[in-house]
């Protein structure tokens, strides 16, 4: 019988992959509150699919995406950097895996702000970009960089952006070698 690398890769990837989305949506969810949230970069609704149709709206830029996650909550097409939402709307918004791909990540985090009601929470999730690197570098897949994102961030980052302490940082996995970082503020 003949080993069939290519079919083991992509189980792999499967499982690994889901493990990862499953966990990190989990995690992110967790420091949400209050019955009206934002997902700002909402995608094909993942995040959406795990809370109440009726208390969640999803912002995405893509109109295919959007046709998906309407499913799961009101969706809005607009940019995260010019949110139509009025200031101090939802009690929680969340961007998770969505800066790294901004080019001005300072502008999504200042909206982040604004729609985001006094004494609501602000959760922003971004990937490990060192520990991305070396695992492309181990599987040979090129650019090292992965593709579509533009930026490395880390915490000190995101505070800067933000312009106040976070309440909350979580090293998604593990605190050696986090696969993403959760910060969470309060408004």
């Amino acid at each position: 019988m003949r080993y069939n690398y290519e079919s083991h890769e992509k189980q792999f990837k499967k499982l690994f992959v889901g493990w990862y989305k499953n966990s990190l949506r989990s995690k992110v969810l967790s420091f949400t509150k209050g019955s009206k949230i934002l997902d700002v970069g909402c995608g094909e609704g993942m995040y959406m699919s795990k809370l109440d149709k009726n208390s969640v709206v999803g912002v995405d830029m893509d109109d295919s995406v959007l046709l998906v996650a309407k499913k799961y909550g009101a969706t809005v097409k607009a940019s995260a950097d010019k949110l139509p939402f009025k200031d101090n709307t939802f009690d929680s918004v969340y961007c998770s895996e969505v800066l790294e791909h901004i080019e001005e990540p300072k502008g999504v985090c200042i909206e982040l702000n604004r729609v985001c009601k006094i004494g609501g929470r602000i959760i922003i999730a971004v990937p490990n970009d060192i520990l991305s690197r070396i695992c492309r570098f181990f599987l040979l897949k090129f650019p090292l960089r992965y593709p579509g994102h533009i930026h490395a961030l880390w915490v000190k980052d995101i505070v800067n952006y933000m312009g106040k302490k976070p309440i909350h940082i979580d090293y998604a996995f593990s605190r050696l070698f986090p696969l993403a970082t959760i910060v969470v503020f309060e408004k």
